[in-house]
């Protein structure tokens, strides 16, 4: 299956294209709030870990 290029600005969030230079800021800004989120949900659960 050959993607289009609207798939792969979506997916990629390819920054040689205009719509990719709009998207990739979003894609990039929801990586690292859930980074952050599962890094704090590990956190938790060592915490947890440690005082059983």
């Amino acid at each position: 299956m050959k993607l289009n290029d609207k798939h792969r600005i979506v997916f990629a969030g390819d920054p040689a294209t205009d719509a990719g230079k709009n998207t990739t800021p979003d894609l990039l800004g929801y990586g690292y709030i859930r980074l952050a989120y599962v890094a704090l949900r590990q956190k938790e659960k060592g915490r947890a870990a440690m005082l059983e």
